[in-house]
């Protein structure tokens, strides 16, 4: 049942299975006391206590479920399923001696998962020694961060979407001043370079083109034909009944809304290839228009100072990503989820060694000045203790 219930792609819950493994194991504790004493336990004079093995199977159903997860509340669990507290006493010190082994040997079940899957997570920090204060977010962040700037082109946005698969992306007022202004999603960008660079684009600059070319020729623009309904009913007067009344004409316009289909799906031609190029080109030089986007004006914003535990602290409560790093609102870096559990976990690998601080700066390859889309890049390491 455990196995199932984790490797299942679904959610099977991991707490009963386990749960009934372990009033099986009690259970069978349990009866094994009661072979050995038949008659109960003497514990005094005239004082005989009487084997039962259901109180086993609840204390081993308590113990290895508080070990399995790591919790404590598997005891009141035990006691509301039960609705007694005779058991009381065994249950609370099976539960502490089983959860304090369990979190000397490994972690939690849900923990386990979570490493095996390679999925985001933060791991304890409680035990990492008080040096996880002298760690700071300038010595995790990451530099090299990419951006959009206010003054960017589509060009610069296209390929930006193409080099990067991040779903938010910092935006500044400028690569110089790196000033930041807010965050955009992906889906916003992708959605501006759709409406700038689509097909429908394409049509409306050919409509627009041939529309302003038909007027410098000295011709009325060609008029868009309406579908027309197939039946039109014509409204009409009578004269108090001196005139005969009139049957409402009704008009079968299937061919002239046949004819108008025709012309308005003539609208729809797209552009030829060598025309679609130049179109695009002159496009891509243009400035990008954020005024129809939706820009998140304050995201979670960091100071280079910051302690590693007051980061940590931050992103177990608010449940958060990512974090850009500022300094006098000026971007210089951003923090994940992934540099913060590396930073934890070799800090805690470190912990009991002695070995020298390596603060060495790697400069980057390519050219230190801001580019845009991207920033200087500085490596960090500072996994070491001192």
């Amino acid at each position: 049942m455990v196995a199932l219930a984790i490797t299942l792609p679904v959610p099977a819950g991991v707490f009963m299975p386990v749960f009934i493994i372990g009033a099986a194991f009690g259970r069978l504790v349990g009866e094994s006391m009661s072979a050995w004493f038949p008659n109960g336990i003497n514990s005094g004079p005239l004082v005989i206590n009487n084997i039962v093995p259901g109180g086993y199977a609840v204390v081993g159903a308590a113990a290895l479920s508080g070990s399995v997860t790591h919790t404590i509340s598997t005891s009141v669990i035990v006691f509301e399923l039960t609705g007694q507290i005779t058991h009381i006493l065994p249950v609370m010190i099976a539960v502490l001696i089983a959860n304090a082994i369990s979190q000397l040997l490994q972690p939690s079940i849900y923990d386990s998962i979570i490493q095996i899957k390679r999925l985001p997570y933060l791991p304890d920090i409680s035990s990492s020694g008080p040096r996880i204060h002298n760690i700071y977010v300038e010595d995790i962040m990451v530099r090299g961060v990419k951006f959009i700037s206010w003054l960017s082109h589509y060009e610069e946005l296209r390929d930006l979407l193409e080099q990067s698969s991040l779903n938010s992306f910092p935006l500044v007022d400028a690569p110089e001043s790196m000033i930041l202004l807010g965050s955009v999603q992906r889906e916003e960008l992708e959605d501006l370079i759709d409406k700038h660079l689509g097909r429908h684009a394409r049509i409306q600059y050919k409509k627009d083109k041939r529309e302003k070319a038909a007027v410098d020729s000295g011709r009325l623009p060609v008029q868009t034909i309406t579908p027309a309904s197939r039946f039109t009913i014509v409204a009409y007067h009578s004269n108090d009944g001196n005139e005969p009344n009139l049957t409402i004409p009704v008009r079968d316009e299937s061919n002239g809304s046949l004819s108008s289909r025709r012309s308005s799906m003539a609208d729809l031609d797209d552009m030829t290839p060598e025309e679609q190029a130049e179109w695009e080109a002159a496009v891509l030089k243009e400035q990008i228009d954020f005024s129809d986007s939706q820009i998140d004006p304050a995201p979670f914003q960091l100071v280079e100072r910051t302690s590693l535990h007051k980061v940590h602290s931050l992103f177990s409560l608010l449940g958060l990503n990512h974090a850009y790093v500022t300094t006098l609102g000026r971007l210089v870096g951003v923090v994940a989820l992934k540099e913060i559990r590396r930073a934890i976990e070799h800090n805690n690998f470190y912990r009991n060694q002695r070995a020298p601080v390596d603060r060495t700066v790697v400069t980057p390859s390519e050219s230190p000045e801001p580019t845009m889309g991207t920033a200087p890049q500085f490596n960090l390491l500072v996994d070491e203790a001192e």
